[in-house]
């Protein structure tokens, strides 16, 4: 970590690591273009979820939320 973090007294220290973090992290890294393994019936369930909360299904909202997750990662 970076001089700049004082410590956990700090009021800003988790803002501090969380930037620090951020910086270690941001920009390419070997293998980012690699596709991402996915069944048909992930898809599936996906494409359902997404449907339902476009239709107005609020019930669905974290499901859509961890669907969104899945794919970002």
């Amino acid at each position: 970590m970076s001089d700049d973090l004082i410590g956990p007294a700090d009021p800003e220290y988790a803002l501090k690591v969380a930037e620090a973090f951020q910086c270690a992290v941001n920009g390419a890294h070997e293998g980012d273009d690699l596709p991402v393994q996915i069944t048909v019936r992930q898809a599936q369930k996906n494409a359902a979820i997404r449907g339902a909360v476009a239709r107005g299904h609020s019930g669905y909202t974290d499901a859509l939320r961890d669907a969104s997750w899945f794919l970002d990662a």
